[in-house]
């Protein structure tokens, strides 16, 4: 199977057109290992998990005990919290 056409069956168009990974000797298996292994930054898996507890950032600045600001910059990945 060419690399085209899996990535076209990745994506779910079936066109060899709309390649994942156009004119590329990548298999499949090769481009899932990469997105796999790119780890989002601390701040944006922070904002997706309050987002999906459908918090505000003040909101979960009370819950943490945390001024708002600092979770603007931690999601913003200009701040990194302490261990």
């Amino acid at each position: 199977m060419t690399s085209a056409l899996l990535s076209s069956t990745i994506n779910g168009t079936g066109s060899e057109t709309d390649a994942f990974v156009p004119n590329s000797d990548l298999l499949a298996v090769d481009v899932i290992e990469v997105a796999m292994t790119a780890e989002p930054s601390f701040g944006r898996w922070l904002q997706r998990r309050r987002k999906a507890l459908d918090l505000t950032q003040e909101a979960l600045a009370r819950r943490v005990a945390c001024a708002a600001e600092t979770l603007r910059k931690i999601e913003a990945d200009v701040r990194h919290p302490s261990r």
